[in-house]
């Protein structure tokens, strides 16, 4: 029998890690919890028709604290007359640490048990000339129900991160001697009905970078350093 390699190897290592920093936690220490009280304030971050993109529906955490572990959740679903709907998800927390997780596409949508497809990272260029590489990957519900390309990113103190596995090293370390990070996720996902060709793929990531492109272009300094640069820790 020949051991596991590559990207396997990798996963179990992280895994074991993982289990590691949980069973230590309580010998180091009881983690702060997240500051359930302190919100960002997306919903007046974000532009209601950004460009050629209207805003069709909102869904906003604010109304429902108490169903969530994480300090803030928006959803909101735009729609173009040409790339027809993608819904933009921005989750912070104050501590993204265990309980107190983001949901992180990759994992979350596996173990929902939806067909998950993990593409090549792919970059989302920005006014400036930046670009971040972004995690790409599509999903389609059981049942045949919704499917979407998702492009995903995570805004750290640090900067831009994207493997779920490395953030949620990086917070359990962190968790391990109380000092807890806050983290802000920012998700596209572009709606689809037909099967995923290499061509639709491009259509819908391109669809992504123009959603980006309309709401970086209306936003205020302080909503673009949150959603495409970093954290800003504040002084104490």
């Amino acid at each position: 029998m020949s051991l596991p390699t590559g990207s396997y190897l990798g996963n179990l290592v992280v895994l074991v890690l993982l289990g590691l920093l949980t069973l230590a936690g309580p010998l180091l220490g009881h983690p702060h919890k997240f500051d359930g009280d302190k919100r960002l304030g997306f919903v007046a971050m974000m532009p209601a028709n950004p460009g050629q993109w209207e805003q069709l529906s909102i869904k906003n955490s604010e109304k429902l604290p108490e169903k969530l572990d994480i300090n803030e959740l928006y959803q909101s679903i735009y729609v173009h007359p040409d790339f027809g709907e993608v819904m933009l998800t921005l989750e912070y927390t104050s501590d993204s640490r265990r309980e107190f997780e983001l949901h992180y596409p990759d994992i979350c949508h596996s173990i929902r048990g939806d067909q998950v497809v993990q593409f090549p990272k792919q970059p989302v260029v920005l006014f400036d000339g930046r670009e971040i590489n972004a995690e790409v990957m599509s999903w389609q519900q059981r049942n045949e129900g919704y499917r979407a390309l998702t492009a995903y990113w995570y805004v750290t103190p640090d900067g831009i991160a994207t493997s779920s596995m490395e953030l949620k090293v990086k917070q359990a370390l962190s968790g391990l001697f109380s000092k807890p990070e806050e983290v802000v996720m920012v998700r596209f996902d572009a709606f689809y009905e037909e099967t995923l060709s290499s061509t639709k793929r491009s259509i819908l990531f391109a669809a992504i970078q123009s959603l980006s492109h309309g709401i970086e272009s209306q936003i205020d300094a302080r909503a673009n350093t949150l959603l495409y640069k970093q954290i800003i820790k504040e002084e104490i």
